[in-house]
């Protein structure tokens, strides 16, 4: 088997020197070594939730990936640095402007396999209330 086949879990390696005596094979003591693990899976079922529109910059994202423990988050594209602990939910800020807004995620795990996603939202402060100034009049 090579280690191209291996599947994801704990190996351990037992070593024992050996030598001959007389065309015999005499073996010395057993060492274990390991446990080797082995991780290729990355982060799954990863999403991120967050408002099909809103009128504020500042929104609450929903997020899933299993599996993982440190997440970049990032307004630009998929990132991998600026690490932070995973968290299932937190306070982002959009890019200011009227139009489509692209979320970034990328999320890693103690092995550092890595999962990508995105998402949208629609940025529109066009409806915010305007401050009425009453008008008098004479």
């Amino acid at each position: 088997m090579s280690y191209q086949e291996l599947e994801d879990g704990n190996y351990y390696f037992y070593v024992a020197a050996y030598y001959f005596i007389d065309m015999e094979e005499v073996y010395g003591s057993t060492k274990i070594s390991g446990p080797y693990i082995v991780d290729t899976t990355p982060p799954l079922n990863i999403s991120l939730k967050v408002p099909e529109k809103t009128i504020s910059e500042m929104i609450t994202i929903l997020i899933n990936a299993t599996g993982a423990n440190k997440m970049c988050i990032s307004n630009l594209s998929f990132c991998n640095d600026n690490w932070i602990n995973f968290e299932e939910s937190m306070q982002w800020q959009l890019i200011p402007g009227y139009g489509e807004k692209t979320i970034y995620a990328t999320f890693v795990d103690s092995a550092e396999n890595s999962s990508k996603t995105y998402t949208t939202t629609f940025l529109d402060m066009s409806h915010q209330q305007q401050q009425s100034i009453p008008v008098h009049q004479t």
